[in-house]
């Protein structure tokens, strides 16, 4: 199965590419919403690997068989393979786009294969969707990062702790966290009360979607 081209020169609408540091590599999306997804893919930390379309799925509709792209493949921890179609909630309650991938989804059903379908009620719910913009700034080590993480490592020995009694700089606690070292609850509100803690345990297979 072949994969598609991702962002071309053709149609309208926004392209572009985000740069993941999970796949040391850009990733193509082609709409707003499918960049505001990679969000969610870079900091599971139940995403091993993720990429855009990955390759080309037939599907029986009627008489007939027809093509599909899902708009991006995901690989978790414990090798799960899901494809993942993006979507706007509006054109799901179209009947046309509605009957189109329930038919899809019942494909990969019979197949048993893994599909999800994600819409802005999933991708920019709040307070989760400002967290990772936040987190996103913050995604890149710095020469202090082995002093950090010695501090953190020496602050959380016992086990996690709220943030706000750890005497670390903010924006280095935030920086750790982007980059996987610190593990937190990001569909909460992050506040002095947010326990922060190391990776370890069943947050390491955490799904944000």
């Amino acid at each position: 199965m072949s994969s598609r081209n991702v962002v071309n020169r053709s149609g309208r609408g926004f392209r572009g590419h985000f740069p993941s540091r999970k796949m040391k590599k850009m990733i193509g999306w082609e709409s707003i919403l499918e960049r505001n997804a990679i969000y969610l893919f870079e900091f599971s930390p139940g995403v091993l690997s993720y990429c855009a379309q990955p390759e080309l799925v037939y599907y029986p509709d009627g008489t007939e068989f027809r093509r599909y792209y899902p708009d991006f493949k995901i690989t978790t921890t414990s090798e799960i393979s899901v494809h993942i179609e993006v979507k706007p909630s509006s054109k799901l309650l179209q009947k046309k786009h509605a009957d189109k991938y329930r038919t899809i989804a019942t494909h990969y059903q019979l197949q048993e294969w893994h599909y999800q379908i994600l819409t802005e009620q999933e991708i920019q719910r709040e307070p989760l969707f400002s967290n990772l913009k936040k987190l996103k700034r913050h995604h890149r080590p710095t020469k202090e990062l082995p002093r950090f993480l010695s501090q953190i490592a020496s602050a959380l020995k016992h086990g996690a702790q709220p943030l706000g009694v750890l005497e670390m700089n903010e924006a280095a606690i935030w920086r750790l966290l982007a980059l996987g070292y610190l593990r937190c609850d990001f569909a909460a509100p992050i506040t002095a009360s947010t326990l922060i803690s190391l990776p370890g345990g069943h947050g390491d297979e955490a799904l944000l979607f």
